[in-house]
């Protein structure tokens, strides 16, 4: 089964990564957090630092993935999601 075949099985939510701001008259730049939204509805996942490092369901899956098939007892395994 190749990467996409595996993650097309799963379907996430879009995410991205937006600048974070404040205020109601003057909006100011939280220069020291970003926030992890749903582009497609607006929807706020969460506030997080800048240091935060994303990391996508599906680039998680794939690299569990790709371990599992070295394991002589797990690269039979079947997907179930």
């Amino acid at each position: 089964m190749t990467e996409n075949e595996k993650t097309s099985l799963a379907s996430f939510p879009e995410v991205s990564e937006v600048p974070v701001s404040w205020g109601e008259i003057n909006l100011q730049q939280a220069d020291k957090y970003k926030a992890i939204v749903n582009p497609e509805i607006g929807k706020v996942f969460s506030i997080v630092s800048k240091d935060y490092k994303l990391v996508r369901h599906e680039e998680a899956v794939n690299q569990i993935e790709n371990e599992l098939v070295k394991h002589p007892d797990l690269k039979n395994h079947r997907i179930r999601t």
